[in-house]
């Protein structure tokens, strides 16, 4: 008869170690940010944009916390439920994502850009890959690491419509009769675009992270 490891480690672990909660607090701060981000980019009026601004860095500097309080709770934890690597890494991950947003944020109002449509829907995309994001997430704690591995999929498929947007809008900007009139403001822009991409590499940085642990753990 085998030794089923897994439920032995169940009995061990500390019923205190809450590394699934503080997970869920951190998607739900990265879910946050992103739709006062979303709202952001859905307005040109520059007083509201610094108020949401102000939010997003708020958001921000408690997804630094989160990421914290998960380090902290790692290093008095000898036995963990799952590898200390991976709680590492899907914190880190996730925390990439709030940190892009929150610099996407301050490129727009330092540049002082209008949302276009490129904008708009690469951000909707980036959204929707952070809500497939959540779910994983909250799949965790009830060890459903095949719907964790379709979730995770499904959130970096939304990163090949960010980039077919961003090659699009480029594409349109630089045929753009008035570019040589308005270079500078182009430029500007295409850096915009550039850090919306990234902010959408970053999430399938955390899908693959997820789709690495369930395949680990199935």
């Amino acid at each position: 008869m085998g030794l089923n490891l897994n439920g032995v480690a169940d009995k061990f672990i500390p019923r205190d170690v809450p590394f699934y909660e503080l997970f869920e607090k951190q998607i739900e701060n990265i879910i946050e940010g992103a739709e006062t981000f979303e709202k952001f980019v859905n307005t040109n009026d520059r007083d509201e944009r610094e108020k949401f601004l102000e939010q997003i860095t708020g958001i921000e500097d408690r997804g630094d916390q989160k990421r914290f309080e998960i380090s902290k709770a790692l290093a008095k934890t000898f036995v963990t439920p799952m590898d200390r690597e991976d709680i590492m890494d899907i914190a880190t991950s996730l925390d990439e994502i709030l940190n892009y947003i929150h610099t996407a944020a301050k490129e727009i109002t330092i540049y002082n850009i209008n949302s276009t449509e490129g904008i708009k829907k690469m951000v909707e995309k980036i959204m929707a890959s952070i809500k497939e994001l959540k779910e994983a997430i909250h799949l965790l704690k009830s060890k459903k690491y095949d719907e964790v591995f379709k979730h995770a999929v499904s959130a970096k498929t939304h990163e090949n419509d960010v980039e077919d947007i961003y090659r699009k809008a480029v594409k349109e900007m630089f045929e753009s009769k008035d570019l040589n009139e308005n270079l500078g403001r182009y430029l500007k822009l295409r850096e915009i675009y550039r850090h919306l991409s990234n902010t959408a590499d970053k999430c399938d940085d955390a899908g693959t992270v997820l789709i690495d642990l369930s395949v680990k753990m199935m």
